[in-house]
């Protein structure tokens, strides 16, 4: 879940952005396919553009952003985004670059408001494809990591689920191909940066932090190895749970059709019969001859 303090921040700057397109449109500015959306079927990638201002016949992609006083009197340039330390301007570079390929622009212009008394700057940008190469790159190379961990861990959810749990054989198969699995997963994983100034504003620094991190970030808590095997043992069980509910509610349907009160459901081949009274299922392991 994202940082409430970080949502504040950027809900903040987002109104700052309304208002400052706002302030262009009254200016006579033709902010043109105001927020329109993009999206790269083959890099899974989508995002919504500020808007398109057309000047003397050509398009040119706008981005608008908001900063406060001591941020925006450092950035004068589109050199000054691209080696600030703020990972979040660097991002900005990013971003309307692909914006730019995305919407067939050759010059993009960042906008920049200073929260505290308006201000103004612009920043022209020319449309650069060492960097937009490289991010799509990137992405190709994040989406086949994706595809084929989520095949690998299909397979084994599936392993699980003709796996008799009760069999101490079949279980111990489960748990070495998982083991085999997820050391296989660990090889392809990428190596974790250790950068806390861009670990601190990702959403998933709670599922994979860097191990050299601040030590008031994080608690370490040990617990008897009887509750740890609970955890464990949990996590196994958690993979069976979709199949249940499913089945769950099929049974539960079933069951509402029938208009008798109490009967019984059986096969005889399966040796296995179960009562049902009320709409509630009593399991009798044996059928009676």
């Amino acid at each position: 879940m994202p940082d409430i303090g970080l949502q504040l921040i950027f809900g903040e700057g987002n109104s700052q952005e309304r208002a400052l397109k706002r302030s262009l449109l009254s200016a006579g500015v033709d902010v043109i396919r105001s927020e329109e959306s993009i999206w790269l079927e083959r890099y899974k990638l989508s995002g919504h553009i500020d808007g398109i201002i057309n000047y003397n016949g050509e398009d040119i992609l706008l981005e608008l952003k908001s900063m406060n006083d001591h941020l925006f009197a450092t950035i004068n340039s589109y050199a000054d985004l691209i080696n600030s330390t703020k990972i979040w301007h660097n991002n900005y570079v990013v971003q309307l670059q692909l914006y730019m390929y995305a919407k067939h622009c050759q010059h993009g212009l960042f906008l920049i408001k200073s929260k505290s008394n308006g201000q103004l700057k612009e920043i022209l940008v020319d449309l650069d494809m060492d960097i937009i190469d490289q991010t799509l790159q990137k992405c190709l190379d994040v989406n086949k990591c994706v595809d084929d961990i989520n095949s690998m861990l299909t397979e084994v959810y599936q392993i699980e689920d003709i796996a008799d749990i009760d069999d101490k054989e079949d279980r111990e198969d489960v748990e070495r191909i998982k083991q085999e699995v997820f050391e296989e997963i660990d090889k392809m994983l990428p190596d974790r940066i250790i950068d806390m100034p861009v670990c601190d504003f990702c959403d998933f620094k709670h599922i994979c932090l860097p191990d050299e991190i601040r030590e008031e970030q994080t608690k370490l808590y040990t617990e008897s190895e009887d509750f740890i095997k609970k955890l464990i043992r949990r996590s196994e069980l958690h993979v069976l749970q979709k199949e249940f509910n499913t089945l769950d509610k099929e049974v539960k349907f079933f069951l509402k059709q029938r208009k008798e009160s109490a009967y019984y459901i059986g096969n005889e081949e399966l040796d296995v019969m179960f009562h049902i009274q009320n709409g509630k299922q009593m399991k009798i392991t044996e059928v009676e001859d």
